[in-house]
């Protein structure tokens, strides 16, 4: 009981020893999407099935502009994927940053193993629905596969790339505030 209230308390009392690192950390996440978002338009990549120009109508396309939206749209979701990974592993609190570099690491990583679980479940929850909407029976598996594998494999690579790119960014971004932290402990 009382480990199942210490993991409660982390999402309900979070702690937060550097209010800035909740920003900093979604503003990562956020520019890894825009990183995916360039790398669509430029071809380096199979374009993200999220990645779709917001226009109003009869207005010209001007370059990568109409992007910005989607990019950051899911930019913010992978950030509220990161930010609950980062509370339930305590990745906000003094001994993530400024101990050693083998805790900041261990924190970030099992935060990155959190929020990619949250990731996967938000991704079949709207694969469901999207397979639903187009009239395949999401449970059935020889349906899915019949109809839907095309849906099945864009969702598995897109979400296979967001975890490679996000981890890359935070992970670098966590090693460079473990490095800041440590000219403040001397």
């Amino acid at each position: 009981m009382e480990y199942g209230k210490e993991i409660v308390g982390r999402f309900t009392r979070p702690r937060i020893d550097d209010p800035g690192l909740p920003y900093a950390d979604s503003l990562v996440c956020v520019c890894g999407a825009m990183f995916v978002a360039s790398l669509g338009l430029k071809g380096v990549i199979p374009q993200p099935s999220w990645l779709f120009p917001l226009l109003p109508a009869g207005v010209a396309p001007i370059r990568g502009l109409p992007y910005i939206v989607p990019a950051v749209s899911h930019g913010a979701g992978l950030a509220a994927c990161w930010l609950l990974g980062a509370l339930a592993a305590g990745a906000f609190s003094s001994e993530a940053y400024s101990g050693t570099l083998g805790a900041a690491l261990s924190r970030t990583w099992k935060a990155g193993a959190f929020a990619t679980g949250m990731l996967l479940l938000c991704t079949q929850l709207v694969t469901f629905v999207t397979l639903t909407a187009q009239g395949i029976d999401a449970l059935d598996p020889a349906d899915v596969l019949a109809k839907g594998e095309a849906t099945i494999l864009t969702t598995a690579d897109e979400v296979i790339f967001d975890v490679i790119v996000q981890a890359t960014g935070l992970t670098a971004f966590r090693v460079y505030r473990w490095k800041d932290a440590q000219q403040y402990k001397q």
